[in-house]
């Protein structure tokens, strides 16, 4: 997400294309960030829309609170509360009032 005088923008950083002909990713392998990959992806699914929403959702929620969502420590750790738990958005109403509604 890039804020901009005209407004955010969001932007997709992925890798697009590798020039020197060597894979980082390969079919059914699971690459990304933990805390930010979605419960549907750790379970196996593919990305989708709800994906992405599950993924920019956590960026507005760590940049008002400083707080990752699901927590630090193993990914494994990070892995279990995204598929088993609700994230932690204390405090994210009164940082961010207009963009959470009640």
């Amino acid at each position: 997400m890039l804020l901009t005088p005209a407004g955010p923008r969001v932007l997709d950083l992925g890798i697009a294309h590798v020039t020197d002909g060597i894979g980082v990713t390969r079919t059914g392998m699971l690459t990304g960030t933990p805390g930010r990959l979605s419960p549907q992806q750790y379970r196996g699914g593919v990305a989708r829309p709800e994906t992405d929403l599950f993924t920019w959702g956590a960026l507005p929620a760590y940049a008002a609170t400083g707080r990752l969502p699901f927590g630090g420590g193993a990914p494994e750790a990070v892995a279990y509360r995204v598929v088993s738990s609700e994230p932690d958005l204390d405090g994210i109403r009164e940082r961010l009032p207009r963009a959470v509604p009640d």
